[in-house]
């Protein structure tokens, strides 16, 4: 990268160790940025957006950091602060196949405070892809958390959603091995790009699930309800030509703004973008920068 970075390693309230990476500027302000990855993704990846983002904090003064999740890559090995062993840790299953989405609000809160610590008071929640989610998992759940300041929901498509007519196979799969499988095991799912234990399978297709926030095709009653409830000012930017989803851009962009949250809310289209803003970096990187400001200027 052309700026410094500062590798971390960050503490989770259960104790797990997850690593990342800080950029703060030589002249820094109050506010910094969180990426959170996307499905098997890490802090490692998407490295030109954060090329992007982190040229565009050196000119705004902003910090921008980048932390992996319980959920990173497909199938990991996570250290787990343990007393009781000699060497002071052990190791849990973690990854995309094992992980709960729930308990993603630990590892955001984890980030959060690390951050408070450095002294900021101003972060900016920037969630990608399954990482999207778990932003506005980690909002719904924490109202009232003034440490956050804004949530960029970035390519928030729905993974539920995008499997289209192999949901109810999956479905029923899913239900037989809940009864007669392993829910430790991890099995190959046809419609996945990697294997997963069946909670995790039932976490990503099933109606209603924690993870299924975006839920834009559903009846009208309870079409983004848990969107909707959102307490923080939110900014949702879509790519024009996201491979992922099932309906146009523009359908899903309307559903979002009709069920928009009470206020601080806007929504743009990056046309000609693909899922992960391939080739739009840089665009993609200074409409949330512009966003960011509007909201920062706006609260004072």
């Amino acid at each position: 990268m052309k700026f410094p970075v500062r590798l971390i390693e960050i503490t989770t309230q259960d104790n797990l160790v997850h690593q990342g990476f800080i950029y703060i500027p030589k002249r820094k302000k109050s506010v910094a940025i969180l990426w959170i990855h996307g499905l098997t993704g890490s802090f490692y990846k998407n490295c030109k957006i954060h090329e992007a983002f982190i040229a565009m904090c050196s000119r705004n003064g902003f910090s921008y950091a980048s932390i992996n999740t319980r959920g990173h890559d497909q199938i990991t090995s996570i250290r787990k602060i343990d007393p009781l062993k000699d060497s002071g840790y052990a190791h849990v299953n973690g990854g995309g196949g094992y992980e709960s989405f729930p308990l993603s609000i630990l590892d955001i809160d984890a980030a959060v405070s690390f951050l408070t610590k450095l002294g900021f008071k101003k972060i900016i929640l920037l969630g990608h892809s399954t990482g999207a989610n778990k932003a506005c998992y980690y909002s719904i759940h924490n109202p009232s958390d003034l440490r956050v300041t804004a949530v960029i929901l970035a390519s928030p498509i729905s993974d539920r959603l995008g499997l289209g007519i192999w949901q109810k196979p999956t479905l029923a799969i899913i239900w037989i091995r809940k009864i007669f499988g392993n829910k430790a095991v991890l099995y190959q799912w046809k419609n996945l790009f990697f294997p997963a234990t069946v909670g995790r399978a039932e976490s990503l297709v099933m109606p209603g699930s924690d993870e299924d926030v975006f839920n834009y095709a559903d009846s009208e009653d309870i079409r983004l309800m848990r969107f909707s409830q959102m307490n923080h000012p939110v900014t949702v930017v879509l790519a024009g030509d996201d491979e992922l989803a099932d309906r146009p851009i523009s359908i899903i962009k309307a559903a979002f703004d009709s069920h928009a949250p009470s206020h601080g809310y806007e929504s743009h289209i990056i046309h000609d973008a693909d899922h992960g803003f391939g080739g739009k970096e840089k665009e993609f990187a200074s409409l949330v920068m512009h966003a960011i400001n509007r909201i920062i200027n706006r609260k004072g």
